[in-house]
């Protein structure tokens, strides 16, 4: 073979080679069959509560294998954030936030739980929010006595003047939540003032003389470790959320069985008035609203979300159809109480702006250890 014709061949096989390549590079960016092209792919973060980190990481993981559209990452910036989950979403944001149309959404939250403007849905409910009377079934079993459910119930137990009831003094909100609010609204509140945290004097006054007469009496104490001294079995019951009771799973006995009362601050012949609210997600007008609404479709799937449960223990604002045995125990436990007949739920979603949230927690703390008095919190939290 002569040195021209060979020198052709190869520059043929030259062309053949690099069209190749070209078309593989095609492929890769233009073919949908062919690799992801980076560029194209949008970055959506969400923020929340730190104790949803972990869990929200595993899900976002596997939305992230799922679809080739957008990538979703943890923020610890909520106004950096496109997506905010978040226990407080005051009227005042609203104008922060993006309408969400939720038409297209697999699992829907509980309509009161939502947080509506006048344009439309701004935050779908997520985590039930359940604020009680915690204790452990194992101490009053080893004990051979039954959980008292009622004050009256407690008074006359053996255990009380032995183990305690505990507050952590950080956590005014459960201390709100499980007695001043459902107090609040048998005194002739209404849910739609606790939401707004807009109270009527008479109504708060009576719910905070009930709260202050409790702390008078010794039943609640401030403490500044009760998880520590709660899984120590150093008391009898932890006045938090199912949030936190979530968080300290880890730490129980395998024989452990914790339940929440949500009674126990009625006398036995009162109805017991629960209040839940919820975290709520919402969407920052800032977001690309075309990725936005593909990754809500995603997250509101039934399997993502029994997941998500799954991953926090956390019972969901939503309305879930699980299969059988599939519901984990915490949010099994939540689900069977609220859903007593002799109990009366009413829904409040929070719409408390910071300041509001400062001045309620922090007249409460001092009410309950002795500054002020009832009259003088009520007056504090009206201001």
């Amino acid at each position: 073979m002569g040195k021209k014709r060979k020198f052709g061949l190869l520059f043929v096989l030259l062309l053949i080679f690099l069209a190749g390549c070209t078309n593989g590079a095609a492929k890769s960016t233009d073919d949908p069959n062919g690799e992801e092209n980076p560029q194209d792919i949008g970055i959506l973060t969400v923020f929340a509560p730190e104790q949803y980190r972990a869990a929200l990481q595993q899900v976002f993981s596997h939305i992230n294998l799922a679809q080739t559209e957008y990538r979703v990452s943890w923020s610890s910036d909520i106004a950096a954030s496109d997506v905010v989950i978040t226990d407080n979403l005051p009227l005042q944001s609203y104008g922060e936030y993006r309408v969400i149309q939720t038409q297209s959404l697999q699992v829907q939250g509980i309509d009161a739980l939502t947080v509506r403007s006048e344009q439309g849905v701004i935050g779908l409910p997520l985590f039930l929010r359940l604020d009680g009377f915690w204790y452990d079934e194992l101490l009053f079993n080893s004990s051979g006595i039954e959980a008292p459910q009622s004050v009256d119930a407690w008074n006359e137990c053996s255990l009380n003047g032995q183990y305690p009831i505990i507050c952590d003094e950080t956590d005014m909100s459960a201390l709100f939540w499980s007695v001043v609010a459902p107090y609040y609204l048998k005194s002739g509140g209404s849910a739609a003032e606790l939401a707004e945290g807009s109270f009527q004097q008479e109504s708060l006054l009576q719910a905070l003389k009930t709260l202050q007469a409790m702390g008078d009496s010794g039943m609640l104490q401030l403490t500044g470790q009760a998880w520590q001294s709660f899984t120590a079995t150093q008391a009898a019951y932890w006045i938090t959320g199912v949030e936190d009771v979530a968080a300290c799973y880890n730490y129980m006995s395998n024989r452990s069985s914790w339940k929440p009362s949500l009674s126990l601050p009625f006398p036995a012949q009162e109805q017991t008035v629960c209040v839940v609210r919820a975290d709520v997600l919402a969407v920052r007008k800032t977001s690309d609203q075309r990725l936005t609404e593909r990754f809500l479709e995603m997250f509101y799937r039934q399997q993502i979300l029994a997941d998500l449960s799954a991953y926090t223990r956390m019972p969901l604002a939503c309305r879930m159809s699980y299969a059988p045995g599939s519901v984990p125990e915490l949010p099994q436990v939540c689900y069977t109480l609220l859903s007593s007949p002799m109990m009366e739920v009413v829904q409040v979603p929070c719409l408390w702006n910071e300041d509001k949230q400062q001045q309620v927690y922090g007249t409460l703390f001092e009410l309950m250890t002795g500054s002020i008095d009832a009259a003088q919190a009520a007056e504090g939290m009206l201001q």
